[in-house]
């Protein structure tokens, strides 16, 4: 494991950073294009990035806990 992902992986531990990917790639990859797959990937991409929302909402912006701006 590289050493930048490792640490990422620690910061999102800790609760400094949220990272946002995809656990399972719904069948997709490089070689085809199956709209089906892509679609359930796409689909869980926009439903994981409502995570973005709620990790701002709790650490405020830039991690400063605050929870809102000002």
């Amino acid at each position: 494991m590289k050493v930048g992902v490792a640490l990422a992986q620690e910061y999102a531990k800790q609760g400094k950073i949220i990272i946002i990917s995809p656990d399972d790639t719904c069948g997709v990859d490089t070689l085809r294009k199956n709209r089906e797959s892509l679609e359930k990937l796409y689909q869980k991409g926009y439903a994981d990035g409502s995570k973005i929302g709620d990790f701002l909402r709790e650490k405020g912006p830039l991690g400063s806990g605050r929870g809102e701006a000002g």
